[in-house]
Parts: structure tokens; sequence; C-alpha cells
């Protein structure tokens, strides 16, 4: 498990890889605004579980992680909100969260089969939403979507102390390999059965999410040298070069290019 300057020194790397050419990055917490911004961008709106229209927030119990480049344009955004669940499950809260934001007050989602995972996240709970990278980032080989979610844990753990982070992701983008690249530990398929109509949430979205001692693997990892970075394929980058493929001798690279 990573001390607090562990902890503090590895999500202080991963920043540094992200600011290059000018990029600067912000702990936001003017909900209002950054709303306001987001639905400006392509990604057009914001998850109704993080609009401050819906939700009592504030820099207690939330916050965005927001990366700009040099002309002071958003290029990356996260949010997180914490939750103290205590002896509640995800599944419980999920419950009552959906009827009062989705189901106008009557059931929003069918609980009887549920993800393992919606069962076993309780106690101090960060959720994961309006993760979004805009085209500059996504086209950059500069920019890194694995440092981008590993400097989002690396907040919440610092100001939120979460026994487990959560998501929701499109099952499109899952295939595509976005858990790997978000280095999450659990993933489950289908994670809710919904009762309503929502153009926001649909039936094969899927339920991602991490424990602390997950995390904490991770934070050990980059403390410890070993990982540095997850590249868009979703390979490790590890300094060790006994992963490196062994050299091709001279015949046999003649024999390659015949």
């Amino acid at each position: 498990m990573p001390n607090a300057f562990q902890l503090a020194e590895a999500t202080a790397a991963v920043s540094a890889r992200l600011k290059v050419n000018g990029r600067t990055i912000e702990q936001q917490t003017n909900f209002s605004e950054i709303h306001r911004e987001i639905v400006e961008m392509e990604k057009g709106r914001i998850s109704p579980e993080m609009s401050w229209l819906h939700n009592d927030l504030s820099s207690s119990n939330a916050f965005y992680v927001v990366v700009r480049n040099s002309e002071g344009q958003m290029i990356a955004v996260c949010a997180v909100r914490h939750y103290q669940f205590n002896e509640e499950t995800l599944t419980t809260f999920l419950e009552r969260q959906y009827a009062r934001l989705y189901g106008h007050g009557a059931n929003a989602i069918d609980t009887t089969l549920m993800p393992p995972l919606a069962n076993d996240i309780r106690g101090s709970v960060c959720y994961l939403g309006d993760y979004f990278i805009a085209r500059e980032g996504r086209v950059s080989k500069e920019f890194n979507n694995s440092d981008f979610i590993l400097l989002v844990y690396g907040l919440a753990i610092m100001q939120f102390d979460p026994d487990w982070i959560f998501a929701f992701v499109k099952q499109k983008n899952a295939l595509r390999g976005l858990p790997a690249v978000y280095l999450i530990a659990r993933c489950y398929p289908c994670a809710l059965e919904w009762k309503v109509e929502t153009d926001f949430r649909v039936d094969s979205d899927w339920l991602i999410g991490s424990s602390r001692r997950d995390l904490n693997y991770l934070f050990d990892l980059i403390a410890r040298g070993r990982l540095r970075s997850v590249n868009s394929v979703g390979l490790v980058e590890n300094k060790s070069k006994s992963l490196q493929p062994p050299p091709v001798s001279e015949p046999a690279a003649k024999v390659a290019r015949t």
C-alpha cells in the first residue's frame, strides 16, 4: 500500500506527463460554469447524476478534473462525486437515486438481477462521470488516457479516501477496451435493466469499478517505476528490458525481408 508521500509523488508524475505543450490541469468546483462549458463542447450534455440542477454539489462532495490546451480550451474532463453509503450497497442506492432522477418518483430500474459488483460496493464511494476526451486529445500521441484517469484516481483518493470507485460505460466503448485503458479491476455487461425510457442510460451499459486495494496496487506500481502508462491499444509499457522482444539475428532478418 502506498503511503501518503508515494501517492502524492505518483499523482504528480502522471500530472507532469499530461502537462506538455502548454497544457494546464484544474480541479474545478464551479459546477454551473463547468456544466455550461461541457454543454458547449462536442460532448453536448452532462449526466443527471452530476447536474448541479438536480444535486446538492459542493467542494466537500464533488469536483471536476479538467485538462486544457495552451489556448485554454478543454480537451479532457472527468467528474468525481463522493457518497457515504455506510452499510447500504450500490444496488439500493441506485434504486433510490434513479427513481428520483429518471423515474419521477417511481422505480426506474429492476434490481432483481444486479452485477455482483453492485452488491459489493459500500462504505466510502466515488462515482466517476462525464468522462470525455475532445478530438484534440483523442488524436494526440502526447495525450494518454490512462495518465488522465490515474490523475483522477489519485485526486479522488487524496480528497475522499474511497473504499470503491465506479462508473458506467457504453457497451461500444467497453468492447473497444476502455476498461483496460481505465486500468479498472472489474467490469460487468448489461448492468442495469431499465423500466423507464431514458436517452442517457440503456440496458447494454457496463458497470465498472475498483476497490481501494485495486487502486493501491496501481499506485504501488507507479511508485516502483513499473507502470509508466498504457498506450492506445492497452499495452502496459514497462521499463524492464526483459519484456522487450529479443533482437533478430542478421540471417533471420534477411529471411524476413525476402
